[in-house]
């Protein structure tokens, strides 16, 4: 079966995804009832599809769109692989997702908390396993992600924005609220836990589609940075980067994040011309540092060359091509006038142009 089609406005693509899936207000805690959203609307993918799930990955980072189509249709008959061509901006994208733009499965409740489908081309149920994008023309070798829609308000837009900005080569995007299932994820939870990793997080659940989209993108070049948005009122500095252990100003991996830290906090200075709101920004590189870390994250312990099999109780090795990116809320508000609540100096807009600032254009050789 050929590839779908589709022409518009490749960013209002997205609102029409986000609005797809139903976020679970609150954080949920140890003991605490299930949210009337917690409808167990995730799927548990079986480990033969996530073996197949490879596959299809491979085939894309190939450009082998036919064959990624058919493979992810063999999976799961709400999956299809997407050329859409942008009008805004003229750029076509490849966008492996559940259903196609104007068409999207609705979300389907199961009354069991942990769901698997094992006949998937006769079942048209929505999986929430995810949408994933690749810029077959991208001038950045970076990769953005975002897994905790909602939850992390607006990561799930900043993403988005990074991604079409930057030009970058890939955008991995979570199916479902991470407290959608209310079984808790079998990988390790933190320590003391302020609150559960529910199966349907994909930063901390090992056996994921998300996890093996991850994997293969990041195994296929040696250049690529891999960049995921996060949110949290805990850290003291408004944008906190972490590369899972402590950095060095002599380790050449970890003078990425200190050009990037610069860079962010350069970009919000300017863009306040002179004013006090502006954003802090700090690395992980002392003890006493914000204790989000990404150290149970499951994307940053394979990054940092922990093999597959032991991500879910192994710990983060070393360092890596991974950045973990934990905001406050300003630092992830759409800029003025957009959201009346930012300032000029205080948005994603400017973590946006440090991003841009740290990681240079691909040269014409190195580009696809």
């Amino acid at each position: 079966m050929p590839i779908h089609t589709a022409t518009g406005d490749f960013a209002a693509f997205f609102t029409e995804l986000f609005n797809s899936i139903l976020p679970v207000p609150g954080v949920p805690r140890p003991n605490m009832p299930p949210h009337p959203n917690q409808q167990n609307q995730y799927v548990l993918p079986t480990t033969p599809q996530l073996a197949s799930w490879r596959a299809v990955f491979q085939s894309l980072l190939a450009g082998d769109w036919d064959s990624a189509n058919v493979q992810a249709q063999t999976i799961s008959s709400t999956y299809n692989v997407v050329q859409f061509l942008d009008i805004r901006t003229g750029r076509t994208y490849y966008v492996l997702m559940e259903g196609v733009p104007g068409m999207i499965p609705a979300a389907v409740d199961h009354r069991e908390r942990s769901v698997c489908i094992t006949e998937p081309p006769l079942d048209p149920t929505r999986r929430g396993w995810g949408t994933y994008v690749f810029d077959p023309q991208p001038q950045r070798a970076l990769s953005l992600s975002a897994p905790h829609l909602f939850d992390d308000a607006e990561t799930q837009d900043e993403a988005v924005n990074a991604f079409l900005g930057l030009r970058a080569r890939t955008l991995l995007l979570a199916g479902t609220d991470r407290d959608q299932n209310t079984a808790d994820s079998p990988c390790d939870q933190e320590s003391p836990t302020p609150r559960p990793f529910r199966e349907a997080d994909v930063s901390h659940t090992a056996e994921s589609v998300f996890q093996m989209a991850f994997e293969e993108i990041y195994s296929s070049d040696a250049s690529t940075w891999h960049l995921q948005f996060h949110g949290n009122a805990t850290c003291q500095a408004d944008v906190f980067l972490s590369n899972g252990v402590e950095a060095a100003r002599d380790i050449d991996t970890f003078d990425t994040l200190y050009w990037l830290s610069e860079n962010i906090a350069a970009a919000s200075t300017a863009a306040a011309a002179g004013g006090p709101d502006v954003l802090t920004v700090d690395v992980y590189d002392n003890d006493d540092d914000c204790p989000l870390r990404g150290t149970t994250n499951m994307q940053m312990r394979f990054a940092s060359g922990q093999p597959h099999a032991s991500i879910c109780h192994g710990g983060v090795l070393g360092p890596s091509r991974f950045i973990h990116v934990e905001q406050s809320r300003d630092a992830r508000r759409a800029p003025p006038p957009t959201d009346p609540a930012a300032t000029l100096g205080r948005n994603r807009g400017v973590v946006v142009c440090g991003i841009l600032a740290t990681f240079p254009l691909l040269s014409s050789a190195a580009r696809p």
